[in-house]
């Protein structure tokens, strides 16, 4: 959260609130009550399909316009379901890379035919983890050690995975990823251009 209010000020823009709530909850209406009163232009979930799924229903039914963003744990299909109709949001999903669209569509038939439903945020994180340590296993040699399979992590560059583009910073280790946006549309995800 706040390295989100922090990149947030950073581009000139404002946090004007910030609330938290137990997990399992499914009344946000006085959450949403209380931030509708600060009037924002946007609202941000970061919060999981089964919480995402409540409050935007309950935004609905309180007739609440302010738009809302949510990153790549609201991207399920279950919400949906859950959620029920629901004007636009826009989220960051998995299996929607642009440059891995194709591959990310044999990923989903794969899944969709072995396990009999839409694969979840977390199929596709863990398909990418994997195949990102595998490739750093080939780029470690024919006698990979674990210092040299850590070097070829850390110098993951461009990675193409369902989920978008990763890359490693070589100093802290973390992962830069190149996310494609989506968007609700007639009880849909769709890929905004």
């Amino acid at each position: 959260m706040q390295n989100f209010a922090d990149a947030v000020k950073k581009n000139g823009d404002e946090v004007v609130a910030t609330e938290f709530f137990n997990p399992g909850n499914r009344d946000f209406r006085s959450i949403l009550t209380k931030i509708s009163r600060d009037k924002p232009d946007a609202i941000v979930l970061f919060m999981f399909y089964e919480e995402s799924s409540s409050l935007l229903q309950q935004r609905v039914q309180m007739n609440i316009k302010t738009p809302i963003y949510s990153a790549s744990p609201s991207y399920e299909p279950k919400l949906l379901q859950l959620a029920g109709p629901l004007p636009t949001a826009s989220s960051c999903p998995p299996l929607s890379s642009r440059q891995s669209r194709s591959q990310g569509e044999v990923v989903r038939r794969g899944y969709r035919t072995r396990y009999g439903s839409e694969p979840s945020m977390f199929a596709a994180q863990a398909y990418d983890a994997t195949n990102i340590m595998l490739n750093a296993i080939v780029a470690a040699g024919p006698n990979p050690t674990r210092q040299k399979v850590r070097d070829a992590l850390a110098a993951t560059r461009n990675f193409a995975g369902v989920t978008g583009d990763t890359t490693f910073d070589p100093k802290t280790r973390e992962p830069s990823k190149t996310l494609t946006r989506m968007e609700i549309v007639d009880g849909k995800f769709k890929v905004l251009r």
